[in-house]
């Protein structure tokens, strides 16, 4: 868990920064500010707005992009605009850190009709029984491989947040 907040951190940086970080068997990338550069903030806000204006024309409601893929874990942000499909993914582990506005998860419970859209990777329409877990910024969720989970968003709303997605050792 310590190389994730470790890796997440130097990932965030590289996001913020706009710089792009290097695939690594071992160590986590380190990167650094440079003067001059923008606030990294500022650039992960409009990342964020692009995002959400994708998802806005999206037909279910989402955008979301891959920053990088390393050796068993890959990082993306993601951003809704309404309530996503319940997922279910056989061979990755999620940790969601929500960056702007607020979702909540629904973990666990009964999934409806599966249909496989690659493989491990389960979708349905609907869960029922399931634990809701309401998330706003700032806050994290650690979400282990094969449960199932439904990120909805308020009515009105959206939610913007970085995931980092890590294969289940076999």
């Amino acid at each position: 868990m310590r190389r994730i907040v470790v890796l997440t951190m130097a990932v965030m940086s590289a996001v913020a920064v706009g710089q792009t970080a290097k695939s690594s068997n071992s160590a986590p990338p380190v990167f650094t500010n440079k003067p001059g550069q923008a606030d990294g903030s500022q650039m992960l806000a409009e990342r964020g707005q692009k995002l959400l204006a994708r998802a806005a024309k999206s037909p279910d409601g989402s955008a979301s992009e891959v920053l990088n893929r390393y050796n068993g874990y890959y990082t993306m942000l993601v951003a809704r605009v309404r309530s996503g499909l319940v997922e279910q993914h056989a061979e990755y582990e999620d940790f969601f850190f929500v960056l702007q506005g607020e979702l909540t998860e629904v973990v666990g419970g009964k999934v409806g009709a599966v249909k496989e859209i690659s493989p491990g990777e389960l979708r349905a329409n609907t869960m029922t029984g399931g634990t809701p877990n309401r998330l706003q910024l700032g806050e994290v969720m650690h979400i282990a491989a094969g449960v199932p989970h439904q990120t909805t968003v308020p009515p009105g709303k959206t939610v913007f947040y970085y995931v980092i997605k890590e294969a289940v050792k076999k």
